[in-house]
């Protein structure tokens, strides 16, 4: 949209608009773009099993006894 003319003494003024049908797909790619996006930074089972894992205390299979005799 641009500024066609002003009629200073009517205080008209007319504005020329274009469509370019074309620019709707470059939003429509901006939003696929966002969903991919999206879809591969979800975590697969695998990969939320091994961090669930990662943050449990870790348990150690022998006890040390620390006192002297």
């Amino acid at each position: 949209m641009i500024l066609g003319a002003l009629d200073a003494s009517s205080g008209l003024v007319t504005f020329q608009t274009f469509l370019n049908p074309l620019v709707s797909w470059l939003w429509i790619g901006a939003v696929v773009m966002v969903l991919g996006t999206a879809v591969v930074m979800t975590p697969t089972p695998a990969e939320r099993h091994a961090r669930a894992a990662a943050r449990e205390p870790r348990r150690s299979a022998a006890v040390v006894d620390t006192e002297e005799a």
